[in-house]
C-alpha cells in the first residue's frame, strides 16, 4: 500500500494533468473527473467551482451532477447536495451512489 505523501502526490499530479488539459479545452467533460480528483484532495470549494463552470456547458452531464452534489454534502451544504442527488435519481434511479447519499442525507437532517 503506498505510503500518505506518495498518494498526496499522485493526487495532485492527476489535478495538475487534468487541469492542464481541461484548460486547453476549457468545454470538455474533463471537468467530472477534475472536479472528483479535486473533491477526493479535500479541495471541496474548488470542485464545486469546476463542476459548476463545467455544468454551464455540459447541464445534462450526469457524472458531473454527481460530482458536484458529492462536492456540496462533503462541503456541509445538505440544502443543496440532496437536490442535486435527487436530480442524478430522476435520470438514473438506479444510481446507486445518488440514493446511498440521499440516505445519508436523510439522517443527517
Amino acid at each position: 500500500m503506498p505510503d500518505p505523501a506518495s498518494r498526496d502526490a499522485s493526487a495532485e499530479a492527476e489535478i495538475a494533468n487534468l487541469t492542464g488539459k481541461l484548460s486547453r479545452n476549457p468545454t470538455s467533460r474533463l471537468f467530472a473527473p477534475l472536479a472528483e480528483a479535486l473533491r477526493r484532495a479535500g479541495r471541496v470549494s474548488e470542485a464545486i467551482d469546476v463542476a459548476s463552470r463545467g455544468l454551464g456547458h455540459h447541464p445534462d452531464y450526469l457524472a458531473g451532477k454527481l460530482v458536484l452534489a458529492r462536492a456540496h454534502y462533503d462541503s456541509g451544504e445538505l440544502a443543496r447536495a440532496a437536490p442535486a442527488f435527487e436530480e442524478v435519481v430522476q435520470v438514473d434511479p438506479h444510481n446507486v451512489v445518488a440514493l446511498r447519499a440521499l440516505g445519508e442525507v436523510a439522517l443527517e437532517r
